[in-house]
């Protein structure tokens, strides 16, 4: 279900046909963590600046626990962004909103499209990070991401993206992708879709048991 943000900037009215939404508890708990702790130092140099060692000056006092009351006040703004990453998929683009940063990529461009483990060593750990190559990764925590090359102006570039459920965001990006006419995006085997594995081993099912039944009458 569509929510004020995703409808306030991620879709502009377009119809969507998919959107995954993960919600990164940790990391909110690592960056909100900073507001309170804030707040407290904030309150301890408010209370005994008088008596340390080396204190603030008077002037300088309401500067110093203003701009660290602030700071804790941003780290939470920044816990509440980095809670949340959404992907939307529509009838020609994908857009990836983390926080308020992230790539909107049109259907069109998308020269391949895989399910792969996000290794955080490559990016210096979660989050918004750079990798080697250049690579970039909209990644809350461990666990399966979806890696998208597409096509830029001529340049390829690479973007790992974190979800809920990466192996049927892929499938629907690929879906999507083929809508507007584009060729199939390669998945690799390792990814063919369940469903469609069971229908085939249905149908060799059927096919060995009509052979047989076929076999019994011939004999009788």
């Amino acid at each position: 279900m569509s929510d004020e943000f995703e409808s306030a900037h991620m879709t502009a009215g377009a119809n969507v046909r998919h959107r995954d939404k993960r919600v990164s508890r940790g990391m909110a708990a690592i960056l909100g963590i900073w507001g309170p702790l804030s707040w407290i130092l904030a309150v301890v140099i408010g209370l005994n600046n008088a008596t340390a060692s080396q204190p603030v000056s008077e002037a300088a006092l309401p500067f110093v626990v203003g701009g660290i009351v602030a700071f804790g006040f941003f780290m939470l703004l920044l816990a509440l962004g980095f809670a949340v990453l959404r992907t939307v998929v529509t009838e020609t683009e994908i857009n990836v909103k983390y926080g308020l940063w992230g790539p909107t990529i049109p259907l069109a461009s998308i020269e391949s499209c895989s399910v792969t483990e996000y290794d955080w060593s490559q990016f210096g750990g979660w989050g918004i990070r750079r990798g080697l190559g250049g690579k970039w990764a909209y990644v809350p925590g461990p666990g399966e991401v979806v890696e998208i090359e597409y096509n830029d102006d001529g340049r390829i570039k690479t973007v790992q993206v974190g979800a809920d459920d990466a192996r049927k965001l892929m499938s629907e990006i690929n879906r999507a992708r083929e809508a507007v006419g584009g060729k199939r995006i390669d998945v690799g085997a390792a990814d063919i879709d369940a469903e469609a594995e069971a229908e085939a081993l249905a149908e060799a099912e059927a096919e060995a048991e009509a052979k047989a039944e076929a076999k019994a009458a011939s004999r009788s």
